[in-house]
């Protein structure tokens, strides 16, 4: 699917301010109740949202995931 150069910018900027220690771009902490301890993980909840934010930063409709 094409994207814009500015959303392409968003996109570029949050990958390159990442965690280099995590293989995820957008992660989070959370306990895990399982393990009984915290852990960090692939960001789940709130994507569209988050995404959407960076879509409205970069002036272009909201672009999914997939």
């Amino acid at each position: 699917m094409p994207t814009t150069d500015k959303l392409y910018e968003v996109l570029s900027d949050l990958y390159a301010r990442r965690d280099p220690e995590k293989e995820w771009v957008f992660w989070c902490r959370s306990y895990s109740h399982k393990q009984k301890r915290m852990v960090d993980g692939p960001y789940t909840k709130g994507r569209y949202s988050m995404l959407k934010t960076a879509c409205k930063k970069a002036g272009v409709g909201y672009y999914s995931f997939h």
